[in-house]
């Protein structure tokens, strides 16, 4: 016989117990329970050398150009993430601006998808909505350090791995640039999938 039929106590004791257990799962399916602490507002760091090669030239939806140094990226806010990546042995901590403070400071936070094009003309289509859900970083720095191009520096996209699950899809190792370049609003239809 059930004991919880008619003891409105027990009923109210498993319905609150169950509202507890799917609450913590949505919380990790929304990236708040897992691992709340992969990327964080960056402690105090001693600016990057006036010889950074850091450059980031940005086209706006307009059509016009704007240069952005490692000193204007990291002034829009410096995060951290303690996330692995797509390759071995490349673990950071990584910082750097989040992407979608980039996109506010140079007006394409409207996009519906932004194009980044690397060095060596690899380019990635990242749409609204991984920006809008992941705080991506554009890193300038691993392990507090400016990333040397042999790294895959001085500028690459971070995504914060170790706080979605859905993050281990391949599709996002491919949007993870490194050497990038040229930032510029892009079509939805031309995501990298």
């Amino acid at each position: 016989m059930n004991e919880t039929r008619g003891n409105p106590r027990r009923v109210l004791l498993g319905l609150g117990l169950l509202l507890l257990v799917l609450g913590a799962a949505a919380g990790m399916v929304l990236g708040g329970g897992a691992a709340p602490d992969v990327v964080k507002k960056a402690g105090d760091v001693p600016p990057l050398d006036a010889e950074s090669p850091i450059r980031l030239r940005v086209t706006a939806a307009d059509g016009t150009e704007t240069t952005l140094t490692g000193t204007d990226l990291e002034g829009l806010g410096l995060w951290t993430a303690d996330t692995r990546t797509y390759w071995p042995d490349d673990e950071g901590p990584f910082s750097g601006p989040r992407l979608r403070d980039v996109l506010a400071a140079t007006g394409l936070d409207g996009a519906e998808a932004v194009r980044l094009t690397a060095a060596d003309d690899y380019s990635i289509v990242i749409p609204r909505a991984d920006w809008t859900t992941w705080p991506i970083l554009l890193a300038t720095r691993d392990s507090g350090r400016a990333i040397p191009v042999e790294d895959k520096g001085p500028l690459r996209v971070i995504y914060p791995r170790d706080m979605d699950a859905a993050l281990d899809e391949r599709v996002y190792g491919l949007r993870s640039a490194w050497m990038v370049e040229r930032l510029a609003p892009a079509s939805a239809d031309a995501v990298t999938r």
